[in-house]
């Protein structure tokens, strides 16, 4: 008989009695993994990266544990359940993540992604039914079978039924319907305790004890009653999610911000814990919005833990006993009621003028953007370059486990609002990044520091740009044609100072009076953000490209040549990766970005180009497509081209706790077996220091000039004559 695996965390415990009763009724053999146990952790733990979040820690080690006991190991990519909504990136993409780290599991996947509609989600069951041999009219039973359990099974939950019996009643041969279900739970239902506390946070953390230091009995024996989101209703949890932070961002949202905003203000609860992993890109914003929400008003106490594979039984258990006494004590000292719920509005409303704008730095594009506002009309305030200073703000005001863009981008608006700003840009939409949430907490740390401003949010959705439009017609007062003929100019401005730094990037490796490069870039930046018309811009290019033409070099030198990719921020922002570029062109060493911001920003014809497989991103998806199959990020096919095109090394470039590089991370294991080229990874957060930074490029350079000459590859630029 066919048997399937299925790991014991994750999305077990959401959809594990609809993935039993979807192999019960197909008549294949379902084995479980144990509950998580030390050793289970530690082997997961030795085969991904050590930024990885514990629960995908735990979950690969669950994996292993499977792989030699049954034919496959289920691992599903969720990206959407509800449109427009979308998962973290390391679950969607967690098959690829699961490939790439464990070389022998027998992966059996399937994509479940809602925003592709239905007929796409049928499609992907019964090609998995299929390659598992079984016809069309078995699957479907079983996907009926499946639907009607899961039905059941969050009946249960809604009755208040603890989920591990819940899944064990739902999953119950014996039990035929959801009454006889919820009659046999009920009777093994504990009575109310003194005191009742809801639990916060998702079930694969508050459900597996190993991970979490059997926070629910030690909960349980201190006689306190529990309540989590999935006992609340649709109505109650939007309730809590527009009190915490307007509308729902991601997947989950619900049973994070929801349940929290809910629970918070509730007279059914006596106490809030919220339980999070450490590294958890959607929890590090989603608990600090639940926070900053309870600051604004009463509310029931407020217990937050972040959990990693370090967190001391102890310590918790200390934090737990004095927040239950905190409880106790105020269930008979009763403080008031609570005041009116007010929900939360963040975001775009009608822009009042005169507006003054500010935006956050990333590299060199605040050159485009000066020339794009001033063209239009719109007064900008450009913040100070990002400094000790910017970073000193962000930090303090930020989420510990919010990455640095976050940061920065936090840093650079407050410095910008000191100097008189009164509107703030930030693009927005869907996006699978922590990204299209920074606007929301932003503006809620902002206001709650005191600060009066306005938001403009022009929605990107893909390579769409009318919502920009719109939003600079507001501002501006200009007409579409305008605003139009601004934006190109913007990019043309963008697309001449990459190709001009390309040029600097080659010129700074083999000049012979180091520095004299970087001279002229300063002048270059200087000058280009006073360009207002095409020619001018044709013009000024055209006397820098001289300027550096005539620097003295040695143009018989063969430098090594080093591709920088990773996530588009900290690759483009000098002062977060440490002048990499500078300082390796001291070194001698030609550097070069897999992806430049007017590649990344491309509109027509290069767009006819990507939809018919010839352009520059076309060509990175066909470089990945060994690597990856639910998930795009880029990092992993920029690094496979960096081989094709003759570089001598990668050198990849992540913030900490950053979702897509973190994934990316954990394919390199797998890429570097079939790719022959030396890859360095450098995680930056608020800690990383200059000295540490340049000793491991000296490192990784002194290795590259020790190692055989590649043979050169086609180049994707032009250089100096």
């Amino acid at each position: 008989m066919l048997t399937i695996g299925i790991p014991r965390a994750l999305h077990y415990f959401r959809y594990y009695p609809l993935a039993h009763s979807f192999c019960q009724t197909l008549g294949v053999n379902v084995v479980v993994s144990p509950p998580t146990t030390r050793e289970m952790l530690s082997t997961g733990m030795s085969c991904v990266v050590a930024e990885t979040c514990l629960p995908i820690k735990a979950f690969c080690g669950h994996v292993i544990w499977l792989q030699d006991k049954v034919d496959y190991v289920f691992v599903p990519s969720l990206r959407c359940i509800e449109a427009p909504l979308y998962n973290c990136v390391k679950l969607f993409a967690l098959p690829d993540m699961v490939r790439g780290a464990i070389k022998k599991a027998p992966v059996l996947d399937m994509g479940y992604d809602m925003s592709q509609g239905t007929q796409a989600i049928y499609k992907g069951i019964f090609a998995l039914g299929q390659q598992l041999g079984f016809r069309r009219k078995q699957i479907l039973a079983a996907c009926e079978s499946a639907l009607r359990t899961h039905t059941i099974y969050l009946r249960l939950l809604r009755q208040g039924i603890s989920l591990p019996q819940a899944i064990e009643a739902a999953c119950g041969q014996q039990l035929s319907t959801s009454a006889e279900a919820e009659r046999k739970v009920g009777q093994q239902t504990s009575p109310p305790r003194s005191a009742t506390v809801g639990i916060v946070g998702h079930p694969y953390i508050t459900y597996d004890d190993y991970l979490n230091n059997n926070l629910i009995p030690r909960l349980t024996k201190l006689g306190v009653h529990l309540m989590t989101a999935d006992t609340l209703g649709r109505d109650d949890l939007d309730m809590g999610v527009r009190q915490v932070i307007g509308e729902p961002y991601w997947m989950y949202e619900r049973e994070i911000t929801g349940a929290a905003g809910y629970f918070l203000r509730s007279h059914k609860v006596d106490g809030v814990i919220t339980v999070s992993a450490f590294g958890c890109g959607p929890d590090s914003m989603m608990i600090d919005a639940v926070q900053h929400s309870a600051k604004r008003e009463r509310h029931n106490p407020l217990l937050s833990l972040t959990i990693d594979e370090h967190t001391a039984e102890t310590g918790l258990v200390t934090r737990l006993e004095a927040f239950v006494d905190m409880v106790e004590k105020r269930r008979t000292d009763p403080c008031g009621e609570f005041s009116s719920p007010s929900f939360y509005t963040p975001g775009h409303t009608i822009l009042t003028h005169p507006v003054k704008l500010t935006f956050p730095h990333m590299g060199t594009t605040r050159v485009a953007l000066k020339v794009l506002f001033d063209k239009i009309g719109v007064e900008t305030i450009v913040p100070p370059p990002c400094s000790k200073r910017t970073l000193d703000l962000a930090v303090k005001y930020s989420p510990e486990g919010a990455c640095l863009p976050y940061k920065l981008n936090l840093g650079n608006y407050i410095e910008g609002l000191e100097l008189g700003a009164n509107t703030l840009i930030q693009l927005s939409g869907p996006n699978n990044c922590r990204y299209g949430y920074y606007h929301k907490l932003q503006e809620q740390v902002l206001r709650d520091l005191g600060y009066q401003f306005q938001m403009a949010l022009p929605e990107i959705s893909g390579r769409t740009i009318k919502g920009v439009i719109d939003v600079l017609q507001e501002m501006s007062g200009a007409s579409f044609r305008q605003c139009l003929s601004a934006i190109l100019l913007g990019l043309e401005v963008i697309h001449d100072v990459d190709e001009i730094e390309r040029q600097v990037q080659y010129v700074r490796a083999r000049e012979l009076k180091k520095g004299t490069a970087n001279k002229i870039w300063q002048q270059i930046l200087n000058e280009m953000e006073k360009v207002r018309t095409r020619s001018a811009l044709k013009s000024l290019k055209k006397r820098f490209q001289a300027d550096l033409a005539a620097v003295p070099m040695d143009r018989n030198r063969r430098p090594l040549k080093v591709c920088i990719v990773g996530e588009i921020y900290v690759v483009h922002e000098p002062y977060v990766n440490q002048d990499i570029e500078v300082e390796l062109g001291k070194m001698g060493v030609e550097v070069n970005r897999a992806e430049q911001v007017s590649e990344w920003l491309t509109l027509s014809p290069e767009l006819i180009l990507e939809a018919l497989g010839f352009g520059h991103k076309a060509r990175i998806r066909k470089a990945e497509k060994p690597y990856l199959k639910y998930w795009s990020g880029e990092t992993v096919g920029q690094a496979v081209l960096a081989e094709e095109d003759g570089y001598d090394g990668v050198i990849q470039l992540a913030p900490f706790t950053c979702m897509p590089e973190i994934v990316a991370q954990n394919i390199m294991p797998k890429l570097k077996e079939r790719v022959n080229i030396p890859i360095l990874t450098l995680v930056l957060d608020e800690q990383t220091g200059r000295a540490g930074l340049l000793t491991r490029l000296e490192a990784f350079v002194d290795s590259l000039q020790r190692r055989p000459k590649p043979t050169r590859g086609t180049q994707r630029w032009s250089l100096v004559s």
